[in-house]
């Protein structure tokens, strides 16, 4: 669980990005426990792990940094577009729980996990509009907007990701130390 949560989010535990989702086939029961160890372990830091679907061939696992989501999702026009899908709360807890409940509920992907994943929102409504078609360029997401400030995310993210897994695998550094606290 902690190599697949390197190489899939890198970019969390390093503080440069909002969140991250991976599928994860391993039996729920052992996945519960693995998220539970992980959440003890990296709360201290800022970090949080959900199961945020399970089906029976696998679980949706969200890796997010609350203060991060707190602060992409506090402007009026990211506030706007959630209100008209169903969020009236804003506290982290009230908008996992309404993003849990849209997943439970419904037998689409909700596009509105860009946000949570850190997206700008331009983005999130070019994909929704354009209905994944007619992008600029594609890295980490289908980007609408601005793509020469995305490739320069990417680069980073990318970057973050090979030296943390190098580090991960080499054995010199445990999940705990790759997790920076901001």
């Amino acid at each position: 669980m902690e190599e697949a949560i390197i190489k899939n989010c890198a970019p969390v535990l390093g503080g440069l990005k909002t969140g991250s989702l991976f599928c994860c086939r391993k039996d729920k029961n052992i996945l519960k426990k693995q998220v539970d160890d992980l959440n003890r372990r990296l709360s201290k830091k800022g970090v949080s792990v959900f199961i945020l679907k399970t089906t029976p061939d696998f679980s949706l696992v969200y890796v997010c940094r609350k203060t991060k989501l707190e602060k992409d999702t506090e402007g009026f026009e990211v506030r706007s577009f959630l209100r008209k899908i169903g969020y009236v709360s804003f506290t982290f807890e009230a908008l996992l729980e309404t993003l849990f409940r849209r997943f439970s509920q419904d037998l689409t992907f909700p596009h509105e996990i860009g946000l949570f994943l850190g997206y700008p929102l331009e983005d999130v409504i070019g994909f929704i509009k354009n209905k994944g078609d007619n992008f600029k360029i594609c890295g980490y997401w289908k980007v609408y907007n601005d793509e020469k400030y995305a490739e320069i995310l990417f680069g980073r993210f990318s970057k973050c990701t090979e030296v943390y897994t190098r580090l991960f695998l080499s054995g010199s550094k445990r999940i705990e130390q790759l997790t920076v606290s901001v």
